[in-house]
């Protein structure tokens, strides 16, 4: 009798055993993404941004090598849970719908190499619409030799190939007999942000990503057809698809943590050579090189504010000195505020511009100020605009709807790297709310915002024509320039 009850304590005591130990299992290996996800630290994320590294060697990868299904589902499985513990989402929808979509990729039963699992990767990200978030780089294997930019709402080939120079300045009606309206609509859900115009005015950059084309069913083979508006002729265009030959990858080491990246500077080296053609304004509105300046322009103070960022020659505060110096000095009565190039940086930089203007506008009432705003406009460049509107008076906005969002966006980025995918992958911590509640509702009517499309929109819609741009005529500045007597 005693036998058999210490015989059924020891089967009790090992089940025990058994279930606590496939309980520990549990434990520790749930949400184990460290392994191909790895969270970095603030100094090594500083350090990589900059460029502060150490470079081991160079070598290439192949991105249409395969990889097997369960380390494609270990890569997506652990960005999920990578994701879901680490990023903020806008809602509780926003984390269901990105687990369905993980989840959907997981079930899948597709062969994959490593270019369309990185692809498959964006796609997870950009269609959390949060901005910021996503993969900066896409793998080149294939390009399509051409650059273009929408002007005016036509697509215009802007760079390319030197045999291929007469294509310069066309208007780009159809690639493969499709539409190019069609074509940008497609490829926009590869690129990050919070709005159309945004994420549109960024595809086009990618549009010489000749992978995505064929990803998406919209080409095949070595060839492209163009169908070009030639000044009012239309032209059939065939081109040839260029291979990028490799994909190289740095070795860096930054406080004994080994990552691998892309090499940009090799990538761009590359593109450039292929745009050994390049189409340039007879005159140009901005000088890009300088990060802001002022200009005088009749009786009006112009403060180009291309970028929130400062550097060993561009040191804020001595700008807002100039200004203020300027202001007081030839007393202007418009103060124009061109944001249209702005792309963002450290939004608290502007703070000291704008404290300058509203103590010269507290002195000198009947200034106007003109806020020139437009697709490429956008972070912290969006901040400025915000501020403008908020903290000014007698604001009028000019331009195009902005790439920056109205309603909701994620900030104060930080990375991860994924070592399935040799990318980096931005990811946010904050969530900034634009209340407008707060505002005095007096001054603040709310008339440019546009919430279903989630941008702020002009009070002066103006926009380049191609002409306009081939002559550096400004229609905005010369709006914001009128005479108002």
């Amino acid at each position: 009798m005693v036998v058999k009850v210490r015989r059924k304590m020891l089967i009790k005591n090992n089940i025990i055993f058994i279930v606590s130990l496939l309980f520990f299992v549990i434990l520790t290996t749930s949400f184990n993404y460290e392994t191909s996800v790895q969270k970095l630290d603030e100094v090594t994320e500083f350090d990589i941004e900059n460029g502060n590294f150490e470079i081991l060697k160079n070598k290439k990868i192949n991105p249409n090598q395969l990889i097997s299904k369960k380390d494609y589902q270990n890569i997506i499985i652990n960005i999920r849970d990578f994701m879901l513990e680490n990023h903020i989402f806008f809602d509780e929808l926003n984390r269901k719908d990105f687990r369905k979509k993980c989840d959907k990729l997981i079930k899948a039963n597709v062969q994959h190499n490593i270019i369309d699992t990185q692809l498959d990767c964006r796609l997870l990200l950009t269609s959390l619409k949060q901005g910021h978030v996503g993969i900066d780089d896409i793998f080149f294997t294939k390009i399509l030799p051409i650059y273009i930019e929408k002007i005016d709402s036509k697509y215009y080939i802007l760079a390319c190939e030197r045999e291929n120079k007469e294509l310069l300045g066309n208007e780009i009606l159809e690639i493969n007999d499709i539409k190019i309206d069609k074509v940008i609509n497609v490829l926009q859900k590869y690129i990050y942000g919070e709005n159309k115009n945004f994420s549109e005015y960024i595809t086009c950059r990618f549009i010489n990503c000749y992978d995505l084309l064929l990803r998406e069913g919209m080409a095949s083979g070595n060839k492209v057809k163009l169908k070009l508006n030639n000044n009012g002729r239309i032209i059939q265009k065939n081109i040839e698809i260029i291979d990028n030959k490799s994909i190289l990858l740095s070795d860096i080491k930054v406080y004994d943590k080994y990552f691998t990246i892309k090499d940009n500077t090799e990538l761009q080296k590359n593109i450039n050579e292929i745009y050994n053609e390049i189409l340039y304004p007879l005159n140009s509105i901005y000088d890009y090189e300088k990060l802001y300046y002022i200009e005088r322009k009749k009786d009006s103070l112009v403060i180009r504010y291309n970028s929130c960022s400062e550097n060993d020659k561009y040191d804020i505060e001595k700008f807002a000195n100039q200004i203020s110096n300027f202001m007081y000095s030839y007393k202007p009565k418009n103060i124009i505020i061109d944001l249209r190039i702005n792309g963002g940086g450290n939004n608290a930089l502007y703070l000291g511009i704008l404290k300058k203007i509203k103590f010269y506008q507290m002195i000198h009432s009947n200034t106007s100020i003109k806020l020139l705003i437009g697709q490429s406009t956008y972070s912290s460049g969006g901040d400025a605009a915000n501020l403008t509107i908020k903290k000014l008076n007698n604001v009028e906005i000019i331009g195009k709807g902005s790439g920056f969002p109205v309603n909701r966006t994620s900030g104060n980025y930080k990375l991860c790297y994924v070592g399935g995918i040799y990318s980096f992958i931005k990811y946010c911590q904050d969530i900034y709310e634009f209340d407008y509640g707060i505002i005095d509702v007096f001054k603040h009517n709310y008339k440019n915002y546009n919430y279903s499309e989630n941008m702020m929109t002009p009070d002066f819609y103006a926009e380049q024509s191609f002409s306009d741009y081939m002559i550096g005529n400004d229609p905005a500045m010369n709006y914001a320039l009128r005479d108002e007597r």
